[in-house]
């Protein structure tokens, strides 16, 4: 990097190590294979004792791709890029499963003011805490055009989308799970809240918490 602004300081003081990239601009010394050919560098701190490992037994950054196929959701799991990445690379390290479940917040530092190129486990709310306002990229509530080259990993719409269809059922609690129930698919798996996240037998359930909690 040619330089660490003030406000990446501030940052990776409050959020590193942990699931927050930033985008700073590159020195001449990166290759230009690193970055995509862009000026400017993704870097990130993980929090994982194997990752933290793996970079300190090769004394210097790590310069890596993300472990699933361009387009498909990210992994989270070994499990996971062996599904995505079988036969394609010599070997995985299994660290268990992520603990935080989603991608890195991306943040654009070489801006004024930053930009959120890419929600993740750090808020925007939580980023403006500390360094004031953030802008938030069209790319995060649009897709974006096919000729557009973007700023970072998953700006593409594409790479969130999961092959399977997703239907948004939306109204009275009790209601709306009782028609979920009604139309459960052979492999259906469920958002639900703590309190109905025992309506949907054989299904695959992620319980968000309490209905009390979501304000």
């Amino acid at each position: 990097m040619r330089q660490v602004p003030e406000r990446a300081k501030k940052l990776l003081s409050a959020f590193w190590p942990g699931p927050l990239t930033m985008i700073l601009e590159k020195a001449p010394a990166i290759p230009a294979e690193v970055t995509a050919g862009l000026d400017t560098v993704a870097v990130r701190f993980p929090v994982h004792p194997v990752a933290r490992a793996l970079i300190d037994a090769a004394g210097r950054p790590l310069a890596a791709p993300s472990a699933n196929l361009s387009g498909r959701p990210s992994t989270t799991t070994a499990e996971h890029v062996l599904h995505d990445l079988q036969g394609r690379i010599p070997l995985i390290l299994d660290g268990g499963p992520c603990q935080v479940g989603l991608e890195s917040t991306v943040v654009d530092l070489s801006r004024a003011p930053a930009v959120l190129l890419r929600p993740g486990g750090v808020s925007v709310d939580r980023l403006e805490a500390v360094i004031g306002p953030v802008a938030v990229s069209g790319a995060v509530f649009a897709p974006m055009a096919d000729d557009d080259a973007p700023m970072a990993p998953g700006m593409k719409y594409r790479h969130y989308a999961p092959k399977a269809p997703v239907t948004v059922v939306t109204g009275d609690s009790r209601r709306t799970a009782l028609y979920i129930r009604r139309n459960l698919g052979e492999h259906t798996g469920v958002i639900a809240f703590s309190e109905y996240a025992g309506d949907f037998p054989g299904c695959v359930v992620h319980d968000i918490g309490s209905v009390q909690d979501k304000g």
